[in-house]
């Protein structure tokens, strides 16, 4: 079985380089924010844009967060803040003993994507690596999963779960990267789960029905 793994949020932390990204962009207007609050609307579904707005910044903030995200977010300068979740390597060890594992994520710069995974020293634990376009995210997911015949992925957003759905596939969608329980669960995600270890004992419990 051909296993599909997503990085930022399911493997590695993503709230630190987002927020220091952001707080970076506006630093002249840091104060006036609710980083918090951004933090916890992005949660809840909220892009950049949206959080920003609900919770202090201005028009003008906005557009210059917006420009300074494009330009930096991915660079080492912001991936020095990625940690790899804690049981992340054991998890992938137990994986690993079911087939293939691919790391499929969106990524503007394929170049930067690469060298963030040597840096996390994480390379090794996949057989594949693959970014998709960042303007379609779950149509590039889905057609990477129906390439490599992925039989089930781990992710933690709706937009993992749409493209999962998409291939009749089998999703483990985790609340705690970039969306909250919350949120995932109005959107119909279900089930979903609280760590990488729960979703690996439920596949190993469902291969063995």
């Amino acid at each position: 079985m051909n296993i599909g793994v997503d990085l930022d949020g399911t493997l590695i932390s993503c709230a630190e380089k987002q927020m220091y990204c952001l707080r970076d962009a506006l630093k002249n207007r840091e104060s006036a924010i609710d980083w918090e609050a951004v933090w916890n609307s992005k949660r809840d579904g909220a892009n950049n844009v949206i959080a920003l707005r609900a919770n202090g910044a201005t028009e003008d903030d906005v557009l210059t967060a917006k420009a300074y995200w494009a330009a930096h977010i991915e660079t080492e300068a912001y991936q020095k803040y990625d940690q790899v979740t804690a049981g992340a390597a054991e998890a992938l060890q137990k994986l690993r003993l079911l087939g293939p594992i691919h790391l499929i994520s969106a990524r503007r710069n394929q170049e930067n994507f690469l060298k963030q995974i040597m840096n996390l020293g994480i390379f090794s634990w996949f057989d594949s690596v693959q970014s998709v376009n960042e303007a379609d995210v779950a149509e590039g997911k889905s057609a990477v999963f129906r390439k490599l015949q992925i039989g089930l992925y781990i992710g933690d957003t709706e937009v993992d779960w749409d493209a999962v759905s998409a291939i009749n596939s089998t999703g483990y969608i985790l609340s705690t990267g970039q969306r909250s329980y919350e949120f995932l669960n109005a959107y119909g995600v279900k089930p979903i789960y609280t760590s990488l270890e729960q979703v690996v004992e439920k596949i190993y419990a469902s291969l063995s029905r």
